[in-house]
């Protein structure tokens, strides 16, 4: 059934005035967040977890990856920045982990230039778990590995 008729003038702007506006009651809630500190409080809590997340990840790399693994820590954020040997290939490492359903991102997608194969990045903004412990714990073997390869010419 098609409707024929209109909402007369003073329906119309009720609606558009519905639909060109925020409700005030959420507008309130984030009003009143913020202004008692919430958000701060939030910031805060945020800012603990990325760094012991930050402080974990460091130590599993510590633990498990090659003794020649080069971490360096950006200001701000929750990455990781790895730097292997000249002869690794940060794109073998990549594809091999992809196969085992870890995701990281090789050195050369931050290069325009194709630079930084021996480098990846690694995000630590994932809380810490068994599994993430056992995914540091692959990666490395398998940098390790690769290291192994390449030292005997294979």
């Amino acid at each position: 059934m098609v409707c024929t008729r209109s909402l007369p003038d003073e329906g119309r702007t009720l609606k558009m005035s519905m639909n060109l506006s925020t409700a005030p009651i959420p507008q309130l809630t984030v009003a009143a967040f913020l202004a008692n500190g919430g958000y701060d409080r939030h910031l805060r809590q945020l800012r603990r977890a990325f760094q012991l997340q930050m402080t974990r990840m460091t130590q599993a790399i510590c633990t498990h990856f090659p003794v020649e693994t080069k971490v360096t820590r950006p200001r701000g954020g929750f990455i990781l920045w790895l730097q292997f040997p000249e002869e690794f290939d940060a794109l073998v490492l990549y594809e091999e982990a992809l196969a085992r359903n870890i995701n990281i991102a090789p050195g050369m997608m931050f290069s325009p230039s194709g630079h930084y194969c021996n480098c990846l990045r690694l995000n630590c903004g994932l809380p810490w778990s068994e599994n993430l412990e056992q995914a540091m714990q692959t990666l490395g073997q398998l940098c390790k590995r690769q290291l192994a390869r390449k030292i005997l010419g294979v």
